[in-house]
């Protein structure tokens, strides 16, 4: 369910088994220590540094600069965050999730780092206010809704729910007109907060669990020593 890491570890893979590896037109020419560093920068930088501290021990400090500072890391990761980017969109709006499963999605999204958040929200964002104003046009005219939009409307609008939740934010606003369509069709979220205070903490905890098992696969594969 945490996205990110599914993403991270199939990119990786498929680094190692390529002779030759390209973004974008642009090869990739580094150790398989650092494309792995590279790949785990998309993380805020408040994990980033755990992650290094506790699975890159041998990361020499002039390596790890490489991965902050270097131009041509840098660019990889710019690299990789388009592609990340678009391809978690898809992912958030070609497939079909639990309701329960959305809590899990939102606090993968809040562990990117904020550029990457920003190129995944904005475009987001501006599909649900897109389809609020067809939504209500449809409502005004007396015209049957689309099935469709309405069902990307309700991932999106359960999506950002759990985002602002979360981490209470100025998407409230396109969120509760979202609400306000869907409520004329399904009943809303009803969210016990307590719970769901508790229901981070536990999902946090799953997710580092998630984590630390794909570092440790790494490690036992001899990219972390």
């Amino acid at each position: 369910m945490f996205l990110t890491i599914k993403w991270i570890d199939r990119i990786f893979k498929l680094f190692l088994q390529r002779e030759r590896f390209f973004v974008r037109e642009k090869e990739i020419q580094f150790t398989p220590r650092l494309f792995l560093a590279t790949l785990l920068r998309m993380y805020k930088p408040s994990l980033w540094e755990k992650i290094i501290n506790e699975y890159f021990p041998e990361l020499k400090p002039e390596e790890k600069e490489l991965c902050e500072r270097g131009f041509d890391y840098l660019y990889a990761q710019d690299l990789f965050s388009l592609e990340f980017s678009k391809w978690y969109q898809e992912m958030l709006l070609g497939r079909v999730y639990k309701e329960r499963e959305y809590p899990f999605l939102a606090c993968d999204f809040l562990n990117l780092k904020e550029q990457i958040r920003k190129q995944i929200q904005i475009p987001l964002l501006d599909l649900i206010k897109k389809l609020c104003m067809e939504l209500e046009e449809n409502m005004e005219k007396g015209e049957k809704l689309s099935e469709e939009k309405l069902n990307k409307l309700r991932k999106l609008y359960y999506f950002f729910y759990w985002v602002k939740f979360f981490e209470p934010s100025k998407i409230s606003e396109l969120v509760d007109r979202g609400e306000g369509i869907l409520r004329e069709f399904s009943a809303p979220l009803e969210i016990e907060k307590e719970k769901s205070l508790n229901l981070k903490e536990e999902i946090e905890s799953e997710f580092l669990k998630e984590l630390q098992k794909f570092l440790e696969g790494a490690k036992i594969k001899g990219v972390l020593v």
